[in-house]
């Protein structure tokens, strides 16, 4: 009995320490980096003039986001919404009015929610990317290529542009602000208007960043299952210790591996904040819907198009590689889970023949 009890005390350990990492993972990669206003401090509290860059308008509601510490007993930023009655818009003269002088939030490289934690964007770095922009009502006509971005194909609801050296982090806002530079827009609210039903921008650089860390969170899976089956396992081995000895110590191997290699696989993650869920890592159905969206959109685009070919096709593979590493590890996990309660019961069927002798 006291084996068990010893036994059940180490999974939970084990547990605990894997939900530690996990957790620490997570909000490392849902946490925004943000670019920040901050308007200048004039000695009055009743009016500040901010640009109109800080505005969100999102399914049909207008958004202002600002940057406050934390209040809880972590440690950080939080973004705090601005009441609709402490702000006004004026369009004609692109400008905002707002009620008080805070840090406000002009770009994000994620959909913004309140509450959740950000981080300042501290260090820019510039890379060549490619924008695909989406239109449920029909792409625009360009006026022509400029604002460092360069039409490369075109469809009926989608454009594809190229950049050379633009800022990284991916932030949709401030691109969709560049794009509204070059479209036939005849109001500057059409800017504004990003992450709606209307139109969306991915950088195609996130998404190929995003398809080479699928495979290593399959692996991720696969080592979480094939370690808690061995834990769970060796729970009912562990009541006859001379019998199983040398199963046992095979689990107590591969349980050590699989734990250095955990914080291992997790810290080489790295997921592209522009395509992950505004709240829940775990909205599995969003992560269908952006890829859907996505490859439904580069499979219409002419096949003429290297860099359009190149991803469908790293798509596919990838695909077939996450199925294949979560096969295997279900495999594995099963054939090892039935070996080992087989070992067990066949150990307790001893053990009780024994007793009866």
């Amino acid at each position: 009995m006291k084996k068990t009890a010893f036994c059940v005390f180490g999974l939970t350990l084990w547990m605990l320490a894997l939900c530690t990492v996990l957790s620490v993972k997570i909000e490392a990669l849902m946490t925004a980096e943000v670019v920040v206003f901050r308007p200048p401090d004039t000695g009055s509290y009743i009016q500040v003039l901010l640009p109109i860059d800080v505005l969100f308008c999102e399914d049909g509601q207008e958004h202002v986001y600002t940057v406050m510490p934390a209040s809880s007993w972590k440690k950080g930023n939080q973004i705090m919404e601005l009441g609709s009655e402490n702000f006004s818009v004026d369009y004609e003269w692109k400008r905002i009015t707002a009620a008080y002088s805070e840090k406000y939030i002009l770009y994000s490289t994620k959909p913004l929610c309140a509450g959740s934690f950000v981080q300042s964007q501290n260090k820019k770095s510039y890379a060549d990317d490619c924008y695909l922009a989406l239109y449920d009502g029909g792409a625009p006509a360009l006026k022509q290529s400029r604002q460092g971005l360069v039409l490369e194909a075109q469809t009926q609801d989608a454009l594809l542009l190229s950049a050379k050296q633009v800022e990284h982090p991916f932030m949709e806002k401030q691109v969709w602000e560049k794009l509204a530079k070059i479209e036939d827009l005849s109001d500057y609210q059409g800017a504004v208007e990003w992450n709606g039903a209307k139109k969306r921008v991915y950088s195609l650089s996130d998404l190929e960043l995003f398809l080479k860390n699928l495979p290593l969170v399959a692996v991720l899976l696969s080592f979480i299952l094939f370690s808690s089956a061995l834990l769970i396992c060796s729970c009912l081995l562990v009541r006859d210790v001379p019998g199983n000895r040398k199963r046992l110590l095979a689990n107590l191997i591969l349980i050590v591996l699989l734990t250095i290699g955990i914080p291992v696989v997790v810290n080489a993650i790295h997921l592209p904040a522009s395509l992950l869920p505004r709240r829940n890592i775990l909205e599995w159905s969003h992560y269908t819907q952006e890829l859907r969206q996505i490859l439904g959109a580069l499979n219409r685009l002419p096949s003429s198009v290297p860099m359009v070919q190149t991803l469908l096709a790293s798509a596919k593979q990838t695909r077939f590689l996450v199925m294949g590493i979560l096969s295997a590890g279900l495999f594995f996990t099963g054939a090892t889970a039935a070996a080992e309660l087989y070992a067990a019961r066949r150990s307790r069927q001893g053990t009780e023949s024994s007793d009866n002798e």
